[in-house]
C-alpha cells in the first residue's frame, strides 16, 4: 500500500557539521523489491560517481559530503540518503536539491549507463 501523507521530524542538538537525513520505510529482506531498492540507493548515493553526489557535491557545492545506502534488517528497514553542509543556510537548498534528484530518477529512471 503506497503511503500518501509525510511526516517531517525536526530533531535539533547541537553539532559542528548540518546534515540533512531522509528516509523512506522498505519492505522486508526477503521481500522481490529489494533487489531493485539497492540498486536504486547505488545509483543514488554509493561514492562519488552516484547521482546525489555529483548533484550536491560537484554541480551545485552544496554539500560536503553525500552518501545514503539501503538498511534492511529481517524486518522492514530503510533507504536512506543524507548530506553535510558546512553552514545551516544550506540545509534547504540541499533539501531542495536531493528531492530534485529523487523526482528526476522517479521520472526518468536510470540510464544504460
Amino acid at each position: 500500500e503506497l503511503k500518501t501523507t509525510q511526516e517531517w521530524v525536526v530533531k535539533p542538538f547541537d553539532v559542528k557539521t548540518p546534515v540533512v537525513s531522509v528516509s523512506f520505510r522498505v519492505p522486508e529482506l526477503e521481500h522481490e523489491d529489494i533487489p531493485a531498492l539497492d540498486l536504486l540507493s547505488s545509483i543514488l548515493s554509493m561514492g562519488e560517481l552516484s547521482r546525489l553526489y555529483q548533484k550536491l557535491f560537484y554541480k551545485t557545492s552544496i554539500a560536503t559530503d553525500v552518501s545514503g545506502g539501503l538498511y534492511v534488517p529481517k524486518d522492514p528497514g530503510m533507504l536512506y540518503f543524507q548530506a553535510e553542509v558546512d553552514s545551516m543556510a544550506k540545509l534547504e537548498p540541499a533539501t531542495r536539491e536531493l528531492f530534485k534528484e529523487l523526482k528526476r530518477i522517479c521520472q526518468e529512471g536510470p540510464t544504460q549507463e
